[in-house]
């Protein structure tokens, strides 16, 4: 699987666009659905994390010793950056298990708006459901992992910080998942987040 840039990404949709013509339908307004269910989401987020974090901290500032305060603090700030890092690869190793196409047709895509990110790509068109299955799969997984860790009585405040960084870290798949619901017919073949065609099927593309 090779690593590439997100201009790379961007040569490819520019190709599928020559090679497919008339049967490829862009996703018009799916950018600006992104940018404003992003924004709208910002505040739910806020305030989920304000109880998370006085929780976090609450018996670290009952020391007497500043120093063992800052200590404490930066010591758990950097368990939450390990935790959030750690669940960020594998949630991009749950979407490339879902791919079940080629192999030869997954890249690393590096680059983002602003700062650098890495995600799973596919080179290839997959039909509307399986789009919907690999699209959601990180968020499921780990909400069934929350279950599971609360059945066996794991720490509370660390399922919590997992719930909630499995949600941060899916904002933008569940905004995928529900504009593909929306706007994508239901026959179609999918690439990206980018086109779609009722047109071609799978064995062809």
């Amino acid at each position: 699987m090779k690593i590439v840039r997100k201009k790379y990404r961007d040569y490819l949709v520019q190709e599928k666009f020559k090679q497919y013509g008339d049967c490829l339908v862009e996703m018009e307004g799916y950018r600006d659905f992104l940018r404003k269910s992003h924004i709208a989401s910002q505040l739910p987020f806020g305030l989920i994390i304000i109880p998370i974090i006085q929780m976090t901290f609450a018996n670290v500032l009952e020391n007497d010793n500043w120093q063992l305060i800052i200590l404490a603090i930066l010591a758990r700030i950097c368990l939450i950056i390990i935790l959030y890092l750690v669940l960020s690869v594998f949630h991009e190793f749950i979407h490339y298990l879902f791919l079940f196409g080629n192999k030869t047709k997954k890249f690393i895509i590096i680059g983002g708006s602003g700062i650098e990110v890495a995600s799973v790509y596919y080179d290839d068109f997959i039909t509307k459901s399986h789009d919907l299955i690999v699209t959601i799969s990180p968020f499921a997984v780990y909400c069934i992992v929350c279950l599971l860790m609360f059945l066996f009585n794991v720490n509370t405040l660390f399922i919590y910080w997992v719930l909630y960084l499995n949600l941060a870290m899916s904002n933008v798949d569940i905004i995928n998942f529900v504009y593909t619901i929306i706007k994508v017919p239901r026959n179609s073949v999918v690439y990206g987040n980018y086109i779609y065609s009722e047109q071609i099927t799978i064995g062809r593309a």
